[in-house]
């Protein structure tokens, strides 16, 4: 399970219902829900 920041409750929560995708530069875009407010989050990990 990963974290992101949510710009909407303006703290680091975890994601629910993360999806992932593979980026032209090879790290991985992790999209999902807040755990806390459910708004949009998305991060990059490094693959």
């Amino acid at each position: 399970m990963s974290t992101a920041y949510c710009m909407k409750c303006e703290g680091k929560h975890s994601i629910n219902g993360e999806t992932s995708k593979k980026a032209k530069n090879g790290a991985y875009l992790v999209r999902g829900k807040c755990s806390k407010c459910g708004g949009k989050v998305a991060t990059f990990k490094k693959g």
